[in-house]
C-alpha cells in the first residue's frame, strides 16, 4: 500500500463519518429537541 492510497482511504472514512453524523442530527437529535422544546410541524 502506498501513501496516496492510505490518504484516500482516510478521506473516504472522514466523509462517511460526516455523513453519518449528519443523518443522526437530522433523524434523531432534531426531533428530540423539538419534543423537548414543544416545537412541532403540526399544531
Amino acid at each position: 500500500m502506498n501513501l496516496v492510497f492510505n490518504e484516500q482511504i482516510k478521506l473516504l472514512a472522514a466523509a462517511l463519518n460526516t455523513a453519518a453524523t449528519s443523518c443522526f442530527t437530522v433523524g434523531i437529535a432534531t426531533p428530540v429537541a423539538g419534543y423537548i422544546y414543544n416545537i412541532g410541524i403540526c399544531s
